[in-house]
């Protein structure tokens, strides 16, 4: 069973489908990892410095293509993650691993990916709170993130589904049914169930229910944030299907 992986920008709703698939029987998750990127750049630079002197070097004269190294260089991950899993299927939320797709589908061949896409707006805002970041930083990595993401989507691989973090607020059952359906599970009430328990709660936002998180009247920018924020990414939200 090759694992899922949950991405999107920060923000956006990936660890509260993690946890929500994670009560599943036949799945399991844990915290974010980060890790993987160091471990995708590692292996680049192994694929190519044992590429450097053709026939002279052990990768080429074996034949072995980079899809091939890059399976190997994930059966070891995939392996450590089974070790804690107890054999189910593992979940990895790392929102960030958006920007490693093509690596990760040749380091776990079949696995599965969810993108979720969350409204700019509320994304930015619960960035800001969360981590103190500048305006124009939050700004610029929801852009990144949900472009990658799209670019992703838009492969033609089929192994990626695109969600909207609206779409599980208000029409949970029929968005988990989507969701069971692309990864071939049967639904179980317990993920349903989770949904309703907030996870991740940024600053201020805490007693929030999943409702009040959609409101757009819960912003308070001034003109100058509301400006910026339709000038650099007016577009993409329209792209996104939001006003």
């Amino acid at each position: 069973m090759a694992p899922i992986f949950i991405f999107g920008s920060p923000r956006s709703g990936t660890s509260m489908l993690h946890w929500s698939l994670a009560r599943h029987s036949r799945l399991w998750g844990s915290a974010e990892s980060d890790f993987m990127f160091e471990w995708v750049k590692g292996t680049e630079q192994a694929w190519a410095v044992g590429n450097e002197h053709g026939e002279l070097h052990w990768l080429p004269r074996e034949k072995v293509n980079r899809e091939e190294f890059f399976s190997f260089a994930g059966t070891g991950i995939d392996a450590m993650y089974r070790s804690r899993s107890g054999g189910l299927q593992w979940l990895e939320q790392t929102p960030r691993y958006v920007f490693l797709y093509d690596q990760l589908r040749l380091m776990f061949p079949g696995t599965l990916f969810i993108h979720i896409i969350r409204d700019g707006r509320h994304a930015v805002d619960s960035m800001q709170r969360q981590f103190d970041w500048s305006f124009g930083r939050c700004m610029r990595t929801w852009k990144r993130h949900v472009e990658a993401g799209l670019t992703a989507s838009e492969s033609g691989h089929g192994d990626v589904l695109q969600l909207h973090y609206e779409d599980l607020v208000t029409d949970s059952v029929t968005t988990m049914d989507t969701v069971f359906a692309f990864i071939g599970l049967d639904p179980e009430s317990a993920c349903l169930e989770a949904l309703e328990t907030p996870v991740n709660a940024s600053r201020g936002r805490e007693n929030e229910s999943p409702l009040q998180k959609l409101d757009p009247e819960r912003l308070a920018w001034g003109f100058l944030q509301t400006t910026s924020f339709r000038l650099a990414c007016g577009p993409l939200q329209h792209r996104l299907g939001y006003s």
